[in-house]
């Protein structure tokens, strides 16, 4: 392909705005911003996979604590603070699991795991939830190798029972206490006297015994791998996080965007339809035939479905290259069979030109190509668009803003002059590059009545 080979799109790619609804103008967005996004995916895999590689691992390690409530019926454990069962096997288990994270379980936790610090810190790297539907309940710990965080998991699952277990012995040396007492008042009766005996043999064995309502069910075993994400799956996450934030970032620079940067853009910005793309070069006669004479029955087909029989081909500034384009258009309609005349800027177009667009001198039957005044032009500009009454636009992408080219098509339309279409051309202009030329010297098509282009005089 030559450097400034003609790209049209295909018929299906462009239209009078974008009617796919939001995903499809998503899915144009992301596919036009595509190196953007992949940057942004490599950096937040690169960042991702750093992050695992000098971040130390975590391990988790699992215990499994088993509820078994006593019954209400049982006299032994009567007045002592332990579980009974209450019909509702949920609620003992979420008792269990809130007095495995508390800072009595956690002190001993540190005690029997050889842990240092503040057992209070310790209950940040402990959770204790139900296993849903069962009398069981998860202790899970973490640690900075496999061994710590095994010992951590089991040190509050046997925590949780030396707690309870000296919480029901000084529960019962309480209430043994209170019942000597009353052993050693000289009114009591035998039989009161053999009750209490009984009562203070159930408290002593009751204590010797520990709380009967929590065991460990699953002793915590080291686990093979760490828990936390490595290198590996850090750099995935991250690289997906990349993915989402490049087409943030695409999306709010085509929100934000004044510049043209893409066919799809302007088609869904402005609902303006894109003829074809065009390479930066440097003058028509780079322009290919084959891609000319495709962008030019584009074109033709435009202007015909519209019953014109003219439509000019104006730049939105002088440096788009319209000129050229228009001839590079007409000749290769020419050499194509059509009848296409070409009228030059400097071809005269007075007042009384016909409705119908084509100049006073071209026969009825010839379809014309008019090269117009660039519409930074102003008034002159307008005035000879306004007589073809059908125009196609030249604008430079990324030189030329899409506000100018908003403005140019709600005067034009404004006007009544019916908008065809963008030629868009690509790069930014050439420092070299000259305005657009004022006379044209090798019209396409020479018409028996046809002007001289030697004599023209400028239409604006």
């Amino acid at each position: 392909m030559t450097p400034n080979q003609l790209q049209p799109l295909a018929d299906d790619s462009v239209g009078q705005g974008r009617s796919g609804g939001t995903l499809s103008r998503a899915w144009r967005i992301a596919r036009r911003s595509m190196p953007l996004i992949l940057a942004a995916a490599i950096a937040g895999l690169v960042a991702g996979a750093a992050v695992g590689a000098i971040r130390q691992r975590t391990y988790t390690a699992e215990a499994i604590l088993a509820v078994s409530p006593i019954s209400q019926t049982d006299t032994q454990y009567r007045g002592l603070s332990v579980l009974q069962d209450t019909g509702q096997a949920t609620g003992d288990v979420e008792t269990l699991a809130r007095l495995v994270t508390t800072p009595p379980v956690a002190v001993e936790a540190k005690r029997l795991a050889s842990e240092r610090g503040d057992p209070n810190a310790l209950l940040g790297r402990v959770t204790a939830t139900p296993i849903g539907g069962s009398s069981l309940v998860s202790v899970r710990a973490r640690g900075a190798s496999a061994d710590a965080a095994a010992k951590l998991a089991n040190g509050f699952s046997q925590g949780i029972e030396v707690v309870l277990d000296q919480r029901l012995a000084a529960e019962a040396a309480t209430m043994s206490q209170r019942l000597n007492a009353q052993l050693a008042g000289v009114n009591l009766s035998q039989a009161s006297r053999t009750l209490i005996n009984a009562r203070l043999g159930e408290l002593a064995a009751a204590s010797a015994a520990g709380d009967p309502t929590v065991s460990i069910q699953t002793a915590a075993t080291p686990p093979a791998s760490a828990s936390s994400a490595g290198p590996f799956r850090l750099g995935v996450i991250g690289a997906l996080a990349g993915v989402v934030i490049g087409f943030l970032v695409a999306l709010a620079l085509d929100a934000g965007g004044r510049r043209i940067r893409s066919a799809d853009q302007v088609e869904d910005r402005l609902g303006l339809r894109v003829l074809g793309s065009l390479p930066a070069g440097r003058g028509h006669d780079d322009i290919g035939e084959t891609d000319a004479l495709r962008l030019g029955l584009r074109l033709l087909d435009r202007a015909r479905a519209q019953d014109r029989s003219a439509v000019g081909v104006a730049g939105l500034r002088a440096s788009d290259g319209a000129s050229g384009i228009a001839r590079r258009l007409a000749s290769s309609l020419t050499a194509a069979g059509h009848d296409i005349a070409l009228v030059s800027r400097g071809r005269p177009m007075r007042e009384g030109a016909p409705e119908d667009g084509r100049p006073d001198d071209v026969g009825r039957g010839t379809f014309a190509v008019v090269d117009l005044p660039s519409l930074e032009g102003g008034g002159s500009a307008l005035r000879a668009a306004r007589r073809v009454g059908a125009v196609a636009i030249v604008a430079r992408r990324v030189s030329a803003s899409l506000q100018d080219l908003r403005n140019a098509v709600e005067l034009l339309s404004s006007s009544g002059i019916e908008v065809l279409g963008l030629v868009l051309v690509e790069g930014r202009v050439p420092q070299t590059a000259a305005l657009e030329p004022r006379h044209d010297p090798s019209p396409a098509r020479s018409q028996p009545d046809q002007v001289p282009a030697s004599g023209n005089v400028a239409v604006d």
